[in-house]
């Protein structure tokens, strides 16, 4: 009988103190896992403003390299999206996040880029900025808004150094160095002169006009 209450009461310590163990593995991980996630989320926002100076870097490189340039880099997105904005010429990363990146609500300059934290809820929203007010970005040709999300693998995306977008006016004479002058310049274009060209009338010279931005057109392949 002895035996038995013996058995019986080492089992029932097993069991208490199997129940502390939990209890306090419990508590630990309350603790630390919010710690784990907040590092987490501190680690894919820098590797994303790695992403946006890559990208940044490309953008300066076809322009050097001149109209026609393409490249292709692959871009790994663990979280959150990567924003073509056509309609403001910029490209930005945002995310939800248990890391508080900058000061709430104010905006922040990192380097060429700039960072604004917000609250919703319990989590934080981080939008990372890169503007680009000398160019003309595109998605698939047009002045649109495209985000890239997450993805398990990478995604690749097309940037291409589209030039000078080319217009023309109304037809003019080209002994005459003056002749387009007086015409109304197109907002946000510059006069080139009075020119062939125009694939409407390629046999008559009309006032041409270019661009003040270079046009990168992006896509995602």
């Amino acid at each position: 009988m002895m035996i038995f209450y013996k058995r019986g009461q080492v089992w029932i310590e097993t069991m208490i103190y199997t129940l502390i163990a939990f209890s306090m593995i419990a508590l630990v991980l309350a603790y630390a896992k919010p710690k784990i996630e907040e590092a987490q989320d501190k680690s894919i926002l820098e590797q994303s403003i790695s992403m946006l100076e890559e990208v940044d870097g490309i953008m300066l490189s076809i322009i050097q390299g001149g109209q026609g340039n393409v490249r292709v880099p692959k871009l790994l997105i663990k979280k959150g999206s990567l924003i073509i904005d056509g309609e403001n010429d910029k490209i930005s990363f945002e995310m939800e996040s248990k890391y508080m990146y900058s000061e709430l609500d104010e905006t922040v300059q990192i380097g060429g880029m700039v960072a604004k934290t917000t609250k919703i809820g319990k989590y934080y929203n981080v939008r990372i900025t890169k503007y680009y007010p000398e160019l003309n970005i595109k998605y698939m040709d047009e002045d649109t808004l495209k985000n890239m999300n997450k993805a398990s693998t990478k995604q690749s995306l097309l940037i291409e150094n589209n030039g000078e977008d080319i217009s023309w006016g109304g037809q003019c004479e080209i002994i005459l160095s003056t002749a387009c002058n007086d015409a109304t310049v197109p907002e946000g274009t510059i006069l080139v002169g009075c020119s062939y060209g125009n694939p409407e009338d390629i046999d008559e010279t009309y006032c041409k006009y270019k661009s003040e931005k270079i046009t990168v057109n992006m896509e995602v392949k």
